[in-house]
């Protein structure tokens, strides 16, 4: 009996997950967030690296969180899942990289520094675009999976944008990291608006 109990408990926890993988909701919080730290970075592009960082980092943190939960989403196959929790997981370590060891490094203006941060923050949108990209491709029936092979394609374009010219400046990455954000956060807004559940 108590075994039974404790399957159904498993049982209800992973059905809570799984729908909260799939809804609407975590699109827009998604998205929402996104617009949030976009419009922050843009507000101080000429702003101490040590912020830059931070917000960069927080928000990888967050957008990490959001990357593995979705990855227990309905209509996902093995291979797929894997993936999403992979790269949820990728944003979880590049984020806290960047508000634990940037930060306390206090490394200023530096351009090898924000060669690094750049470096790291196109590694992280290339794993995720290409993550998303095949979750996208591989399930047909995945909820909202239009707007996750196409967010899966320009998450490659801003990655290759960041990686192709990592030295430019702070400015620059600044710049395309605040745009891009909110370029995302409205399309996962309006997307998640439009999903319906499988």
């Amino acid at each position: 009996m108590s075994n039974e109990t404790a399957t159904s408990g498993t049982d209800s926890v992973s059905a809570s997950v799984s729908a909260v993988g799939g809804s609407k909701g975590l699109v827009i919080v998604s998205g929402l967030i996104s617009i949030i730290f976009g419009a922050l970075l843009l507000n101080h592009p000429q702003g101490v690296l040590s912020t830059i960082t931070f917000l960069v980092g927080l928000w990888l943190l967050i957008a990490g969180v959001l990357q593995f939960v979705a990855g227990f989403g309905p209509g996902l196959e093995g291979g797929s899942r894997a993936a999403l929790f992979l790269s949820g997981v990728l944003s979880l370590f590049i984020g806290l990289f960047l508000v634990k060891h940037i930060i306390s490094d206090s490394v200023g203006s530096d351009a090898k520094a924000w060669a690094l941060v750049a470096i790291l923050i196109g590694a992280n949108w290339l794993i995720t675009g290409m993550a998303r990209l095949f979750a996208g491709i591989a399930n047909p029936g995945m909820p909202g999976r239009g707007f996750t092979i196409f967010s899966g394609v320009i998450t490659i374009i801003a990655a290759i944008v960041v990686l192709a010219s990592p030295l430019s400046s702070l400015a620059v990455l600044v710049w395309i990291t605040g745009i891009w954000l909110i370029v995302l956060g409205v399309l996962e807004v309006v997307a998640g608006l439009f999903i319906k559940r499988s």
